[in-house]
């Protein structure tokens, strides 16, 4: 026999704090219109028309796709490639991924981590509700004790433990991948690509036939916090998003929903690429060549502009990471002499990872 446990604590104004054993939801409304975020991480929207018994209630999930039941795959989005007219987009980075049970890296454990991270951001969110409402009505300073109280008695629902336990061709594999990624953490700078755009007029782009909207990206290690675990992995953050580079799969974090992506279904290419660089030249990063802010199709500089000044030009290692299902991320590091060794040690792991007998 099993048991059983809920309750809702009114606290007036049409808001609504339920407990169960599944975590915290909260609702709130007005007669006629209910909005209920659930404790598994799904909203459910009530419309009715009081005293007459009708009602229409629309529920869907903590990825925004509905009932599992009612899942569909979305289509593949397509990156477009444009003809080369003058600014025209060549590139645009992409972190959507199109996921559901099928993909290799769906599993029992991202279904945990998106429970417990649904949980935690509920149990925030009625925390900081309760805490204002009481300054204004002092009884209810109770409800986040009781909270506190619940948190810490079910600390599984707010946390999954992730422990990895290596036997030695596992250890060197994961140590393989450390090395890689600390490799790439000693550039001076990393850089996402988020867009690109060909021109034809190179005049006013100082020479450059393409130019690209990028950004700062960090490479440091931590856990996403509703992770509780035996090692420390690398986590990159970009555009909006953390990646965490588990053992054996990418951990996507976003602010709608968690992703995850095996490392076998992630392709990698390496290059070096030509950069005009209009701020402060990295110290790792090797000058190649010099353009001018305006110039000439033979490379001099345009002698119409008074401002016209010599620019830097940095050969880079660039990283693009692709998968099947949505991933598209550009990055440029500032030392391309260590584009060569990154590609070693890339390859060494996709023959490690071919030698195992599970998917990773």
């Amino acid at each position: 026999m099993g048991f059983r446990f809920r309750k809702s604590i009114n606290l007036g104004g049409g808001f609504r704090i339920n407990l169960s054993k599944s975590g915290i939801g909260y609702s709130f409304g007005v007669p006629g219109m209910r909005w209920t975020q659930m404790a598994n991480g799904r909203t459910r929207s009530t419309y009715s028309i009081p005293g007459t018994g009708l009602a229409y209630i629309s529920e869907s999930s903590s990825d925004g796709n509905g009932n599992r039941s009612d899942y569909q795959p979305q289509p593949q989005p397509q990156r477009q490639e444009y003809l080369p007219e003058d600014g025209s987009l060549s590139y645009s980075a992409s972190t959507d991924i199109q996921q559901d049970e099928e993909n290799a890296g769906y599993d029992d454990f991202l279904e945990q981590v998106k429970t417990a991270r649904s949980n935690r951001r509920n149990f925030t969110v009625a925390m900081w509700l309760t805490v204002i409402l009481s300054l204004f009505i002092p009884f209810l300073f109770v409800i986040p004790i009781i909270l506190l109280v619940i948190r810490f008695k079910n600390p599984n629902d707010y946390t999954v433990d992730l422990n990895y336990n290596f036997d030695d061709s596992y250890n060197d594999y994961y140590a393989n991948l450390d090395d890689f990624l600390a490799r790439l953490t000693s550039n001076n700078r990393i850089w996402g690509i988020q867009t690109s755009y060909k021109h034809n007029n190179t005049k006013y782009t100082s020479g450059a036939n393409t130019t690209s909207e990028r950004t700062l990206v960090q490479l440091t290690r931590g856990n996403a916090p509703y992770i509780k675990s035996n090692i420390t992995p690398y986590m990159m953050v970009f555009m909006n998003k953390r990646f965490y580079f588990l053992p054996d799969r990418i951990l996507i974090d976003g602010a709608e929903d968690v992703y995850s992506l095996r490392y076998s279904e992630i392709n990698c290419e390496f290059a070096t690429a030509r950069f005009v660089e209009d701020e402060t030249v990295p110290t790792d990063a090797e000058v190649i060549d010099h353009t001018w802010r305006y110039v000439n199709k033979d490379g001099s500089p345009d002698r119409r502009f008074r401002d016209n000044y010599q620019i830097p030009v940095c050969l880079y290692g660039t990283m693009k990471l692709t998968s099947n299902n949505g991933l598209d991320i550009f990055l440029h590091y500032s030392n391309h002499r260590t584009c060569q060794e990154l590609k070693q040690l890339y390859d060494a792991l996709v023959v490690r990872r071919l030698n195992f007998t599970f998917d990773l």
